[in-house]
C-alpha cells in the first residue's frame, strides 16, 4: 500500500510538471524571488500551507521534502518528533494511563549520516502559475526544511525514545531476600543497615517493561508495531533516591551510596521482635528536556512513593538478620521544593556521615568525600552543586567538614580541597577575610593556616603588579598547596618568593609559573632557582630575549619550550645562551636564503643544531643541504619533509638523497608534474602521488621518469581513444578492463607504440567470433576477450621488445587478408587458420622465431594469400590451404 501510494505521487507531479510546464503557463510571471522565511510562506497556496502544518505538528514523520509539501508518509526514514510529543502530552515526559499506569520517556536515539531531498511542483495563483521549489536536509536527527532557498522550520526527528521508568498500581516485585545487619558507628545516635537490597526492590518496582508499550500505544493512537519501533525499554537507575521514614534526620541514599542510615532508636523498633515493619520514601526526579523549542516544564518537580516492606527473622532467635518482601506501595503524585530538599539532604549528609565515622578526632581523610555527600542529593535537584556554592551552604559547611583534618603531604581531602579553594578565592577577591567568613570559632586547622598564607600573598602582591597581573592564581594555589600539606612557611620567605618572581614574571613568565608550582609541593626547593633569578643581571635578560626573538622567527619551538621557559629551572650561563643566540642567527642568515622553505624553519633549525651539537656535520654541511632541500620542495612538499625527517635522525645515512635533490633538473621536475597530471586522468592518481612522497627516497633516474611520463601520457592518450570507441553506448565492463590495461602499462611502462600495437591486435581480435559482439565497444574489453595476458612485454608476448612489435603490423596485415578474403571465402578454413595461427591457444603467431625469419615468413605469407585469393578452382585452394597451414607453424 504503501509503494502504491509513492507512485500515486510520482504519477501525480508528472502529470502536473506536464500539464502546467514547470516554470509557468504562457504570458505568466511568476512573483520575485522570497527574500525572508514569511516571504516563502506567503507563496504557498492554503492547501499547500494546511499541509506543511500538519506535517509539523505529525508525532511521526520524516525529513523528506515531498512528503512535507504533499502529505503521505514512508517516503523517508520517519521517526519520532519529541518535541511534538511532549507538547501534546501537556508539556511533559510522563505518559499517563487509564488505570493510573505512568510511562516516564527520557533521552533520544538519533539517526546516523546526512540525507538531502528536494521537491518541486506546480501552483498558480492569481493567474499567474509558478513551481514550489522546497527542500530539507537532514544530520543525523535535526532536520531543517527550506522554501525558495529560505529556511522555513527545523525541528529533531528521533529514531526512538527511551522509556525510563514505569509504574502500575499494585504491581508486586519479586521478595527481596538478603542479611541485614545493623552497624555500629562512632556516634551512639545513628546506625546502618548493612547488606540491605531495598534500592534492587525499588528499581524492580519502577522498571520499564513491555505493558509501557501498551500504554503509549493507547495514548498516542499507534499500532503495536510502531510503538516497538519508536520505543526502547532503557532501565535508568540512577534517577531514583530513597530513605527511611519514620525519624528526622534520616539519610538519603542511591544506587552508587546505599548506605541505610537512621537514628539507631529507629532501627531498634524494626529489629525482628519489634514492629517489623520498614516504610521508604521514595523520589524519582524527572528530568528536564528541551527538543528544539520544546521543554517539558510539566515535569519540574520529581514524583514520590512510599514503600513498605515487611520484616521477618532469618532464623528463629537471630536478632541480627531478618528478611524483607516489599507489601505496599503507594503513589503520592509530583512534589515540589526541590531545593529546599536537596540541600536538606547535602546538610545531614555531611553532618550525620562525618559522626558518624570519628567525631572529635584527628583524621588523615575528610568523611564523607564530597561526592558522597553530593550525588544522592543531586538526583533530588540536577543543579544543586550551584545552588549549594551560590546560596552559601557550601562556605558554611566548610569548617564542619573539614574540622578533624590534619594538614599533611598524606592528607586526603577527598573532593573537598577544590571546593575549598575554589570559595577562598572568591573570598579573597571580595577583599573580605578567609577566618570569620570560612571558620568563625577558628578551630579548623587546614583554614587557620590557609588564612595566614593567603591573607599574606594577598597583602604582598599589593607590592609586585607584574605578578599580580600575570600569575594571581598561581601565587594563591602555591599558598593553597602549603596549607594542605601543614607546611611551616614563614612570612619572610614568602615575601622574598614574591619579590623574586616580580623581578622575572614580565620576561619569563612560564618559568616563572613552574617555579611556583614547584615551591608550593616543597617551598624549600627551589633555593639555587631563586638564588639565580636574584642574581639575574640586565644583559642576560636581554641575550635571553633576544635569543626568544630569533627562535620564534625561526619558528624553532625548542628554544622556547625547553630553555626560555625553564631558564630558571636549568639555569644556562650567558655564553651559553650567546652560544645559541650566535647559531641560531646563523641558521637564519642561510634560511633567508631560501624562502621556499620558510614554512620548514622550525624543523631545519632542530635538525642543523642536531648536527652541530652531536658534531656529525659542520656549517658547511648545513650550507649544501639547504641548498639541496630548497631545489627539491617545489614540486615535492612531501617527499623534502620526509627527507627532513630523515636528517634529523642521520646526515650520513642521507646524502644521497640530498645529493640527488641538488641533482633535480627542470626537465625531471616536468616530467614529474607531468606524470601527477596525467596519472590521475587515467584514474591512478595514487601512482602519482606516491611518485611525489617518495622521490627523493626511492630516486627513479632521468630515463625511468621519462619513460614513466611517456606511459602516462600514452595512457592518457588511449583512454581518450577508448571514450570515442565506446561513445554514448554502454560498455559496461570496458572502464574495469581499461584499468587492467592501464597498470599493466604502468608496470611494464608501455611506450605509445605498445599502446597503438594493442590497438592493432584487437581489432583483429574482433573476427574472433566468441569476441564479435555488441558488448566489446572498447579495445580493452577486446584485449580481455582475446586474452589480456597476451599483451605484455615478456618473452613471447605480443609487445615482446626482441620482436620489435611486429605482431601490430602482422595484425594489420591479416585484417586485410580477412577483408580479402570475403565473401567468397566465409566458409574456407583458410580464414579459421589465419585466426587460429595469430592467437594461438599457447603460442602467438610465431613468437618463437627471431625477427628475421618473421620478416622473411611475413612476405611469403601475402604472397600466399593473394595466390589462395586467385586459386582458380576449389582442388588449387585446397593446396594453398596446405602451404598457409605449413607457413603460419611456429618455430621449433
Amino acid at each position: 500500500m504503501a509503494m502504491l501510494m509513492q507512485w500515486s505521487i510520482v504519477l501525480f507531479l508528472c502529470v502536473a510538471v506536464l500539464s502546467c510546464g514547470g516554470g509557468g503557463g504562457s504570458g505568466s510571471k511568476a512573483p520575485a524571488t522570497p527574500q525572508t522565511p514569511e516571504q516563502a510562506l506567503a507563496r504557498l497556496s492554503p492547501e499547500d500551507r494546511k499541509t506543511f502544518e500538519t506535517w509539523k505538528s505529525n508525532i511521526v514523520k520524516s525529513c523528506n521534502a515531498t512528503e512535507v509539501f504533499m502529505g503521505g508518509s514512508g517516503l523517508g526514514e520517519s521517526g519520532l518528533d519529541p518535541a511534538v510529543l511532549v507538547q501534546n502530552n501537556e508539556n511533559s515526559l510522563i505518559v499517563k494511563g487509564p488505570q493510573g499506569e505512568q510511562v516516564f520517556l527520557g533521552g533520544i536515539a538519533g539517526f546516523s549520516g546526512e540525507s538531502n531531498s528536494k521537491h518541486e511542483h506546480s501552483i498558480s495563483i492569481n493567474g499567474s502559475s509558478y513551481s514550489v521549489q522546497a527542500e530539507t536536509k537532514r544530520s543525523g536527527s535535526f532536520c531543517e526544511v527550506f522554501l525558495f532557498g529560505q529556511k522555513v522550520y527545523e525541528t529533531h526527528i528521533a529514531r526512538s525514545m527511551d522509556v525510563v521508568g514505569f509504574w502500575q498500581p499494585g504491581f508486586q516485585t519479586k521478595a527481596s531476600v538478603g542479611t541485614v545487619n545493623i552497624r555500629r558507628s562512632a556516634d551512639p545516635r545513628y546506625g546502618q543497615l548493612e547488606g540491605h537490597r531495598f534500592v534492587e526492590s525499588v528499581f524492580d518496582m519502577q522498571m520499564p517493561r513491555p505493558e509501557a508499550l501498551a500504554v503509549l500505544a493507547r495514548h498516542l493512537g499507534f499500532t503495536a508495531e510502531e510503538t516497538q519501533r519508536l520505543f526502547r525499554l532503557q532501565n535508568a537507575r540512577d534517577l531514583i533516591s530513597l530513605r527511611v521514614m519514620g525519624a528526622e534526620p534520616s539519610l538519603w541514599l542511591n544506587a552508587s551510596f546505599p548506605e541505610l542510615v537512621a537514628p539507631t532508636e529507629l532501627l531498634k523498633e524494626i529489629r525482628p521482635g519489634g514492629v517489623g515493619v520498614l516504610q521508604l520514601e521514595i523520589q524519582r526526579r524527572l528530568p528536564q528536556t528541551t527538543y528544539g523549542k520544546q521543554t517539558n516544564t510539566a515535569d519540574a518537580s520529581a514524583s514520590k512513593w512510599l514503600a513498605s516492606f515487611r520484616l521477618s527473622a532469618a532464623e528463629p532467635g537471630d536478632n541480627t538478620r531478618f528478611k524483607f518482601e516489599m507489601t505496599e506501595v503507594q503513589y503520592q503524585g509530583l512534589v515540589t521544593g526541590g531545593a529546599n530538599l536537596a540541600a536538606q539532604c547535602f546538610t545531614d549528609r555531611v553532618q550525620i556521615l562525618a559522626r558518624m565515622a570519628n567525631p572529635g578526632q584527628a583524621q588523615q581523610r575528610v568523611v564523607p568525600a564530597f561526592a558522597q555527600a553530593l550525588d544522592p542529593c543531586e538526583t533530588l535537584m540536577p543543579e544543586l552543586h550551584k545552588h549549594l556554592r551560590t546560596s552559601g551552604q557550601l562556605q558554611r559547611l566548610l569548617g564542619a567538614v573539614l574540622s578533624s583534618i590534619v594538614p599533611s603531604r598524606q592528607a586526603d581531602y577527598a573532593g573537598w580541597a577544590s571546593e575549598l579553594y575554589s570559595i577562598a578565592l572568591a573570598v579573597l577577591e571580595s577583599g573580605k577575610n578567609l577566618q570569620p567568613e570560612l571558620d568563625p570559632t577558628g578551630r579548623v586547622r587546614v583554614i587557620q593556616d590557609l588564612a595566614l598564607y593567603l591573607e599574606h600573598l594577598r597583602l604582598e602582591m599589593t607590592r609586585t603588579p607584574q605578578l599580580r597581573e600575570a600569575l594571581r592564581s598561581e601565587v594563591y594555589s602555591m599558598g593553597f598547596d602549603w596549607a594542605l600539606a601543614g607546611e611551616r612557611v614563614g612570612p619572610g620567605h614568602a615575601t622574598r618568593i614574591l619579590q623574586v618572581g616580580e623581578s622575572v614574571v614580565r620576561d619569563f613568565s612560564a618559568s616563572t609559573r613552574a617555579l611556583l608550582t614547584n615551591l608550593g609541593r616543597d617551598p624549600r626547593s627551589q633555593e639555587e632557582a631563586l638564588n639565580f633569578a636574584e642574581r639575574m643581571t640586565p644583559e642576560y635578560r636581554a641575550e635571553a630575549l633576544s635569543t626568544l626573538a630569533v627562535a620564534r622567527a625561526l619558528n624553532y619551538a625548542l628554544w622556547e619550550n625547553e630553555f626560555h621557559n625553564q631558564i630558571l629551572q636549568k639555569r644556562p650561563t650567558q655564553q651559553e645562551v650567546r652560544d645559541w643566540g650566535q647559531r641560531l642567527r646563523g641558521l637564519q642568515g642561510q634560511l633567508n636564503q631560501y624562502p621556499r622553505l620558510a614554512s620548514e624553519r622550525g624543523e631545519l633549525v632542530e635538525m642543523a643544531l642536531t648536527w652541530l651539537r652531536q658534531g656529525e656535520g659542520t656549517e658547511q654541511d648545513v650550507a649544501w643541504v639547504l641548498a639541496g632541500l630548497n631545489n627539491a620542495i617545489d614540486p615535492f612538499q612531501a617527499s623534502t619533509r620526509q627527507l627532513i625527517r630523515d636528517l634529523k635522525r642521520s646526515l650520513a645515512q642521507n646524502r644521497q638523497a640530498v645529493a640527488f635533490a641538488h641533482g633535480l633538473t627542470p626537465e625531471y621536475k616536468n616530467l614529474a608534474q607531468s606524470i601527477v597530471v596525467n596519472s590521475a586522468a587515467i584514474g591512478m592518481k595514487e601512482l602519482g602521488e606516491r611518485l611525489m612522497q617518495n622521490v627523493l627516497q626511492e630516486r627513479p633516474t632521468i630515463e625511468r621518469m621519462r619513460e614513466m611520463a611517456e606511459t602516462m601520457a600514452a595512457g592518457m592518450e588511449f583512454s581518450q581513444r577508448e571514450k570515442a570507441r565506446v561513445g554514448a553506448d554502454s560498455d559496461f565492463f570496458n572502464d574495469r578492463h581499461l584499468k587492467e590495461v592501464l597498470e599493466r602499462a604502468v608496470n611494464e611502462a608501455w611506450s605509445r607504440a605498445d599502446f597503438i600495437t594493442l590497438e592493432h591486435i584487437t581489432e583483429l581480435g574482433r573476427r574472433k567470433s566468441q569476441c564479435d559482439n555488441g558488448f566489446n565497444k572498447g579495445a580493452s574489453s577486446v584485449a580481455q576477450c582475446v586474452g589480456l595476458g597476451w599483451f605484455s612485454r615478456q618473452s613471447g608476448r605480443f609487445l615482446d621488445l626482441r620482436l620489435d612489435r611486429i605482431h601490430g603490423a602482422l595484425a594489420v596485415d591479416f585484417v586485410g587478408y580477412l577483408n580479402l578474403l570475403q565473401p567468397d571465402f566465409d566458409y574456407s578454413t583458410g580464414r579459421r587458420e589465419l585466426l587460429g595461427a595469430f592467437f594461438g591457444s599457447f603460442d602467438v603467431l610465431w613468437n618463437k622465431c627471431d625477427l628475421a625469419t618473421i620478416r622473411a615468413r611475413r612476405d611469403q605469407l601475402r604472397q600466399q594469400v593473394h595466390g589462395y585469393k586467385n586459386a582458380p578452382d576449389t582442388l588449387k585452394r585446397w593446396e594453398w590451404e596446405k602451404v598457409l597451414r605449413e607457413t603460419v607453424k611456429n618455430c621449433p
